[in-house]
């Protein structure tokens, strides 16, 4: 039996993080890689806010309104044309 509320899809491909996806997760909680668990292949997580894309899929956890630098990223990140591109 599954617990309530979980679907038992892997949460890589809830965020439709795909095989050589780059991706970002900004402020992500220390588990948050376990989650992850398994990644597809050769998938590459930054950490870094100042990091330079483009990503594929951007994850940023805010308990407030986001800092400039952050805020920054996710713009950018945003406004940079590529297909299959999400942010979280």
């Amino acid at each position: 039996m599954t617990p309530a509320g979980y679907s038992g899809t892997p949460l890589p491909k809830k965020l439709a993080i795909k095989d050589g996806s780059m991706a970002a997760a900004i402020a992500a909680p220390q588990h948050f890689s376990k989650l992850l668990v398994p990644l597809p292949s050769g998938v590459r997580i930054r950490s870094d806010v100042r990091a330079k894309g483009p990503f594929d899929v951007l994850v940023a956890f805010v308990r407030t309104r986001p800092s400039s630098r952050a805020d920054s990223t996710v713009r950018t990140h945003a406004s940079t044309p590529r297909a299959r591109r999400s942010a979280w």
